[in-house]
């Protein structure tokens, strides 16, 4: 369900910029999902948890716990494993875990040089998210767990850092009880329901961690923008009309400025074939959102936006490989 949902959505943005190039219009059959990808992926991981319940398991038998030390071991193996692209000669591992090639010799050096004073000046613009002495509101808190969270992933995936925590497998298998374990192993893995070396699962097992209500923030703001627009689209009868801006609160400035950090990492996922260049067309989006709605991101005078920067970055390498 994951793959699909990336690699149906990669394929929509394929097709639409090439309508764009080709100045015609798309069906609204074709044209990119908005949010729906994210809930997609959301959707696979909570159905899985919801899996091991004890309450859904098909008999009365109480569950027992089961041994498998050589599953431990492989899993303990996979978590000690450096996360990030392998050196030498194992290209093919890179390309269908990380990077394209020229993303990976020209974007990754600069992600990986300036991403701590990013997350510095990110953590300041969201300072009231901690220091506040009043108790903040659901929505600012979920945006200040997920800032919490993605300081982590960027320090795990950039400093080829081990999971701080890795949690216990469940040993109620709940309505999993009569399945074979390397299968719920293998649907753990591939749900980001465990830590995994693999770039693209801890990357978008973000959007598994995050509260709730910060992903329902970012999935507002995603379905008020509109999928990018053709040439021919964009001729209309109302070009002359200034568009109003959007009805948004006050979290979701927090809430996508932590998403579209969150996306540059995405952009490094442009070498696995079903995930390609989601992270920077859903960037641009965000970028061209943030522009026609005056979205004010509070940024000091001659500074730049880190993430506009690395899309901008990107832009002059092309599409993924």
């Amino acid at each position: 369900m994951v793959l699909y949902a990336l690699s149906c959505h990669y394929v929509r943005v394929l097709l639409a910029r090439r309508a764009k190039q080709l100045r015609i219009l798309l069906s609204n059959d074709v044209l990119p999902f908005q949010s729906q990808w994210i809930t997609s992926i959301r959707a696979a991981h909570v159905a899985f948890v919801g899996l091991l319940q004890p309450g859904l398991r098909s008999n009365g038998k109480p569950a027992s716990p089961r041994s498998d030390a050589r599953a431990e071991e492989e899993e303990a193996e996979l978590l000690a494993s450096p996360s990030g692209p392998p050196e030498g000669n194992q290209s093919t591992y890179t390309s269908e875990d990380g990077p394209a090639e020229e993303t990976r010799r020209l974007l990754l050096p600069i992600i990986s040089t300036t991403y701590e004073a990013a997350l510095a000046k990110l953590r300041a613009r969201n300072g009231n998210l901690e220091l506040s002495s009043e108790p903040l509101d659901d929505k600012l808190e979920a945006c200040g767990t997920a800032l919490v969270l993605l300081e982590e992933l960027f320090h795990t995936v950039m400093g080829n850092e081990a999971p701080h925590t890795v949690p216990r497998k469940p040993h109620d298998f709940g309505a999993l009880e009569d399945v074979p374990p390397w299968l719920v192993r293998y649907l753990a893995r591939v749900t980001s329901a465990t830590p995994s070396k693999l770039w693209r699962r801890r990357v978008m097992a973000f959007l598994n961690q995050v509260p709730f209500d910060f992903l329902r923030l970012v999935q507002r703001a995603l379905d008020c923008m509109p999928v990018e627009e053709s040439p021919a689209q964009s001729r209309g009868a109302d070009d002359d009309d200034e568009e109003e801006p959007l009805p948004l609160e006050a979290a979701h400035k927090p809430a996508m400025n932590i998403f579209a950090h969150w996306l540059v990492l995405v952009m490094l996922l442009d070498g696995v074939w079903w995930i390609g260049d989601i992270g920077h067309w859903e960037l641009g989006r965000i970028i061209h959102f943030i522009e026609t709605q005056g979205f004010v991101l509070d940024l000091a005078e001659g500074e730049t936006w880190w993430p506009e920067t690395m899309c901008a970055i990107k832009s002059t390498l092309g599409g993924a490989a």
